[in-house]
């Protein structure tokens, strides 16, 4: 055996990978970096350049490992190990740490488990000493191969050494008229861009909209998958538990946003002082309902007011599921309490509901009597006539309430495909103005507190009157608003019921 060869062979490969682990290294933005370790483990599997009848790991790991002693493993039980150890310039610790169980499976290792397998190895004080620095330096070095696979359901408690592997990471903050900055203590959206190999092949084939095409550093492009986690501050922790678990049980429902999972993590405050996030993460939205009222321009052609329609109709679905959920057997009644445009965005194309902050969710069999509930927060624009007056504390309210929501949402909608976003500025003072007279209080409503309003029901037989000739979906979609939605809650249909109301007005076609 000519060793000296074998060295060089082994020192140009060590090279080679270092140059690999360098290309598939990505920085994120809290400036740590994290490891794309597939691509590493390809390189590892491909066919060696300079020994072509071997492998790039047949040629790194002959050298320096004694074989024959972790000859029961496979090699795919230590690609990380093995990497991190080359990382290290420690190979030959290799069958230690499988002695000591390390392996991928086991990752990551505690700073204890990895001081008691540095315990074993030496015969030395300074054997003993050298083996300490290495058992330091693993536990740092592990987190930059380790990043948590994203899957529905997933749920994390990440440490202050995890590294969250995003490619980036910005604030959303979405179109309001008339309103003063995000409160910081409230929770916040985000989005961020993850790569693929850290999204598991159940959510890349539901959600295959969410994956986007990024440049990498080396050149070209890599894919990537885009999300929308919401953040709640440390002490919105019930808040947090309250969504998550409703969106546990919605599920996959068609017309709400999908849930992927939820992570807590820690972080630091403006000062210094550490503190903790609570995150739930959602499928992304490009924006909401009300930035389109507000800010783009309405359907010009028979065919894309069908469309825009025809986007609006999973909300309908999403209430329908929202009302009447199942998970594992168990039947649930659900209140979404917050039913409006700032809480409906965009997912590929359709709209969906979303942001269940307000909602209530119970069993089925837990309820008794009259299926009412007494809702905590509430948006006063699109909210019941039943919920009580503008001064005093919300009455018990039946599903019908997030109908009646729906009926406002939909008149908004119906404004701004004949009249457009000025037309929707306009009826917001209609019906402010209209308010004051009947109530006393200036408010955006669109109820007098017992019946829709009459200046409401006037303009939209005034839409009605200005509805183009090739529109023949947006009239009957008033006429059904207020014929079975802006009326008494006893006269209301269900969900159910304004789905299929809605989808037959939408299945009428041109002549």
């Amino acid at each position: 055996m000519d060793l000296a060869k074998d060295e060089a062979i082994f020192q140009h490969s060590k090279q080679q990978f270092d140059t690999e682990v360098r290309r598939f290294t990505r920085t994120t933005p809290d400036g740590r970096s994290s490891i794309l370790t597939n691509n590493v483990v390809a390189y590892l599997e491909a066919q060696s350049i300079i020994c072509p009848d071997r492998t790039n790991l047949d040629v790194l790991y002959s050298m320096p490992v004694a074989a024959d002693r972790i000859k029961s493993l496979s090699k795919r039980h230590f690609y990380r190990v093995f990497c991190i150890l080359l990382q290290l310039g420690a190979p030959n610790l290799l069958p230690l740490c499988c002695d000591g169980g390390i392996v991928d499976a086991n990752l990551p290792v505690s700073k204890h488990a990895l001081k008691r397998c540095s315990g074993k190895a030496g015969a030395s004080e300074r054997e003993d000493e050298k083996a300490a620095i290495y058992s330091a330096r693993f536990y740092e070095e592990q987190y930059r191969w380790l990043s948590p696979l994203l899957d529905f359901g997933f749920k994390r408690s990440l440490s202050m050494d995890e590294v969250l592997p995003l490619h980036r990471m910005e604030r959303i903050n979405p179109f309001r008229e008339n309103v003063h900055p995000l409160d910081p203590d409230k929770p916040t959206l985000w989005k961020i861009q993850l790569p693929e190999e850290f999204v598991c092949e159940t959510v890349r084939g539901q959600i295959p909209h969410a994956k986007v095409m990024l440049s990498s550093p080396s050149g070209g492009t890599e894919p990537a998958f885009e999300f929308a986690p919401k953040q709640f501050p440390a002490e919105g922790y019930e808040g947090f538990r309250q969504e998550a678990r409703i969106l546990g049980i919605i599920g996959n429902s068609k017309g709400f946003v999908r849930y992927i999972g939820r992570f807590d993590a820690p972080s630091t405050l403006a000062d210094g002082r550490p503190t903790k996030s609570w995150n739930i993460l959602l499928e992304l939205g490009q924006y909401d309902l009300d930035t389109v009222l507000h800010t783009h321009q309405p359907p010009q052609t028979s065919a894309g007011i069908l469309r825009f329609w025809e986007s609006i109709l999973p909300i309908s679905s999403g209430l329908v599921a929202f009302h009447n959920a199942e998970k594992e057997g168990v039947s649930y009644l659900g209140w979404h309490g917050d039913v409006k445009p700032e809480n409906i965005v965009s997912v590929h194309g359709s709209f969906k509901l979303v942001d269940p902050g307000e909602s209530i969710m119970l069993r089925a069999a837990d309820l008794t009597g009259p299926h009412q509930v007494t809702l905590g927060g509430r948006t006063i624009t699109y909210g019941c006539p039943e919920l009580g007056d503008l001064q005093s504390i919300s009455s018990p309210v039946t599903q019908a309430c997030d109908v009646w929501s729906l009926g406002c949402v939909l008149s908004v909608a119906a404004t701004f495909v004949i009249r457009g976003s000025q037309g929707n500025s306009e009826y917001t003072n209609v019906r402010t103005a209209a308010a004051k007279r009947h109530t006393g209080f200036a408010a955006d409503i669109f109820h007098d507190g017992t019946r829709i309003l009459s200046e409401v029901a006037e303009w939209h037989r005034d839409l009605r009157k200005r509805t183009a000739s090739a529109d023949i979906w947006t009239g009957p979609i008033l006429t059904f608003i207020d014929t079975y939605m802006l009326v008494p809650a006893e006269q209301r249909v269900s969900a159910r019921e304004v789905a299929d109301g809605l989808t037959d007005i939408l299945s009428r076609r041109n002549i």
